[in-house]
């Protein structure tokens, strides 16, 4: 649904849900369907629906993909560590592939190019095979060919749905949903995103609900990670690159200029030149990832990152299966603005994928999502907005390879919308994770902020916190960076991980705390007048170059143990009855280090004082204790109000 705030009128818009297909999903296939599945003849290799596209078309040609044979191995790639090298590898191996098992075929298309059979054609090496336009002649050739696997459809559907929220308030789920089934069956044709208009401000200190929930605030401040050094990326619609929440964070920004190549990409051709735009998906899901415009507006996970972004859905939130191929192409080896001087090293990180297909089983990029995966690029993708039956997880979110996110709202609560696991092509939880997704608060594409919801904008939480924890530790291989998540996820629903919430919220400040660089810290505390140890010690350890502060209390026996990040330290005990002490200590990880402390006992006075009626000066009977101390409760005389009492040396609040 879309609802659009006009100052105190709200109006329900009809629009798509954010992750369906529209109509274009009653031409989704099952698996047991499709074609070039146990039928190697060349009919059955087609999809059927280009033969009927060829039919309607004028000059009898249509678009389609060829799917070869022959498969790189990229097995080898997991044992590299190095990111850049990796990536390069991977490359390497994709184009070797592809370069070797088509050139015949890119001959003979070269010669259907010339004979007018063929409009056009592009060469893949990401799932090695051909984006055609073409007509029967050459399909039927290249159907016959024993290299061929299969050839499918190149589809133009609606991927990405998203709803202005008109505030950061929960919707009603059941409104959302019962309108999103009534789009779905009426809507024939994309429908440009609306302009919302202008949302409420953003709370008082600028930071998110939802940025707060999952304490990515906690990881700035305490640990100094931000996401520093790393690189993310996106797939949607584009980004507004001058939006004030993320310009500065562009990976092309060099002070006043910008240099786009290899940093952006349009695989639409709306706008090959200049990162924009025109539906605003895009530039909301990047704001969520980095965003933040210095000036109260703190809607990032990662502000310290770096973002490059590809466009593969045009503005009006659609796309060509081979436009999209081209992107994920793109992000393995970005090039520069004319397509040349392909540069693996110029990789991202993390890939945020806020779209999808409802139709579980369509396996149209798995192998571009593995080749991802191969070369260290985490590909994370939203479940989809088909919920709550289980089962309802989309592609690629459904993919074993693929990093899936379902929808929570500000209470932890699944969003009706969100869809379920498991998927049709594994036995291990879908969705991984889950994390805010219901009214979201982000960057838009004419420099404002708006709430949108939908598992699209609980996604980027999880690429922005993959950047954190990469600052946090480089080192993460892909399966220490999801255990990272799902061992310190914040369990909702069902007890342990299931097919709703996944492993459970994600928690940003645990996941990054559980990778950082960390020593132990343990020691007695113990009485300078007697030697026994002392229960109860306040213990307090705060970085001296970070804004890191821990906190603990001694055992019966005065032991108290930290876990705390690599650095130096002020470590201060205290305790009533006792003088304070304060010491220095340096914690080197992996490694315990002891501090032992003794408390000097603090010298006694005499405490008294009077209880007074205000304004008349006549003494009170009143009851009169020292905060935060274990001392009892005195009573004031009732007939002069005075009070006495004896306190070790300190500094206290009275309270009669």
């Amino acid at each position: 649904m879309n609802v659009k705030v006009s100052k105190s009128v709200v109006f329900v818009l009809a629009f798509v849900s954010l992750f369906s297909l529209g109509v274009a999903l009653a031409a989704a296939e099952h698996p047991s369907r499709k074609v070039g599945r146990g039928d190697d003849t060349p009919s059955g290799k087609v999809d059927p629906r280009i033969i009927q596209e060829m039919a309607r078309s004028p000059d009898g040609q249509a678009r389609f993909i060829v799917y070869l044979r022959e498969k790189a191995d990229l097995s080898t790639a997991y044992s590299l560590t190095d990111h850049g090298q990796r990536g390069q590898w991977v490359y390497t191996r994709l184009r070797q592939a592809a370069q070797e098992s088509q050139a015949e075929i890119i001959a003979y298309l070269d010669a259907q190019r010339a004979a007018s059979h063929v409009t056009d054609y592009r060469s893949f090496w990401v799932f090695n095979g051909l984006a055609v336009v073409g007509d029967r002649e050459t399909l039927e050739a290249l159907a016959a060919r024993d290299d061929v696997e299969r050839i499918a459809a190149d589809r133009y559907l609606k991927r990405i749905e998203t709803t202005p929220t008109p505030s950061p308030t929960p919707p009603v789920y059941e409104t959302v949903i019962e309108t999103v089934v009534t789009v779905i069956v009426t809507v024939p044709t994309p429908t440009p995103a609306p302009q919302p208009t202008q949302p409420p401000p953003p709370p008082p200190n600028g930071l998110e609900w939802n940025i707060a929930l999952i304490n990515a605030d906690d990881v700035w401040t305490e640990l100094g990670v931000d996401g520093s050094g790393v690189v993310v990326a996106n797939m949607d619609t584009g980004v507004l690159y001058t939006h004030p929440a993320l310009a500065s964070k562009y990976r092309g920004a060099n002070g006043g200029s910008y240099n786009h190549n290899y940093n952006w990409y349009d695989a639409t051709g709306q706008y090959p030149y200049v990162p924009a735009d025109g539906y605003g998906h895009g530039t909301h899901t990047m704001g969520t990832i980095v965003g933040d415009d210095g000036a109260g507006n703190r809607i990032g996970v990662a502000p310290g990152a770096e973002w490059i972004a590809v466009k593969v859905l045009n503005d009006w939130g659609c796309g060509y299966d081979s436009d999209i191929h081209a992107g994920f192409q793109w992000l393995l080896a970005p090039t520069d603005l004319n397509g040349d001087n392909p540069d693996p090293s110029r990789a991202p990180h993390v890939v945020n994928n806020s779209w999808g297909n409802d139709d579980g089983w369509d396996t149209e990029f798995q192998q571009d999502v593995q080749a991802l995966l191969a070369a260290g690029i985490v590909p994370v993708f939203s479940a989809g907005n088909n919920g709550p039956a289980s089962g309802t997880i989309g592609s690629p979110a459904s993919y074993p390879a693929s990093w899936a996110v379902g929808a929570s709202d500000m209470n932890d609560i699944i969003a009706y919308f969100s869809s379920r696991g498991p998927s049709p092509f594994t036995t291990e939880i879908k969705p991984e994770f889950c994390a805010p997704g219901v009214a979201v608060r982000s960057s838009w594409n004419d420099g404002d902020y708006v709430y949108l919801s939908g598992t699209s904008m609980a996604a980027p939480h999880v690429t922005g916190l993959i950047a954190l924890l990469l600052q946090a530790n480089p080192n993460l291989t892909l399966t220490e960076l999801q255990t990272a998540i799902t061992s310190t996820g914040v369990d909702l629903g069902d007890r342990g991980p299931d097919y709703t919430y996944g492993w459970g919220r994600i928690d940003a400040y645990e996941a990054v705390f559980s990778v950082y660089s960390v020593g132990t810290l343990t020691g007695r505390v113990t009485a300078g007048d007697s030697g026994l140890p002392l229960a109860d010690v306040a213990i307090l350890a705060r970085s001296q170059t970070a804004g890191i502060t821990r906190e603990a209390a001694t055992d019966a026996q005065g032991v108290y143990t930290l876990t705390l990040p690599a650095g130096a330290y002020d470590l201060t005990a205290r305790t009533y009855g006792y003088l304070p002490v304060t010491t220095t200590v340096t914690i080197i990880t992996d490694t315990t280090t002891t501090q032992d402390l003794t408390l000097p006992l603090a010298p006694r006075y005499l405490l008294s004082g009077q209880v007074t009626e205000a304004g008349t000066s006549a003494p009170l009977a009143a009851t009169i204790t020292i905060l935060d101390t274990p001392l009892a409760p005195v009573e004031t005389d009732p007939a002069t109000g005075i009070y006495t009492i004896t306190v070790a040396q300190g500094d206290y609040e009275i309270k009669a």
